[in-house]
């Protein structure tokens, strides 16, 4: 879980620092938290966006990441999706 408190702790600098979801460092990050992931499954593109959607539609998931900082959630969905056009297909 440590791996998953980091992650989410650069994503929060980034939304902090106003950079948008594709940009590098975030696409950095995500491809971090793409990786934290595949550690127990690997999702192709569609598959890791709805992971994405999950996280901002199941109030569980929101509370994980918006703990962190608010909108974090809905920012890692964000840089899930620029990912997945760009490194996933």
């Amino acid at each position: 879980m440590q791996e998953a408190q980091d992650i989410n702790q650069e994503l929060a600098r980034c939304l902090d620092a106003g950079l948008r979801a594709d940009a590098p460092e975030v696409q950095d990050a995500v491809d971090r938290h793409y990786k934290w992931v595949c550690a127990s499954w690997t999702p192709d593109a569609g598959s890791y966006v709805g992971l994405g959607r999950m996280y901002v539609e199941d109030a569980r998931f929101t509370a994980f990441y918006d703990k962190n900082r608010a909108g974090l959630a809905r920012f890692l969905f964000e840089g899930i999706q620029a990912y997945a056009a760009y490194r996933l297909t």
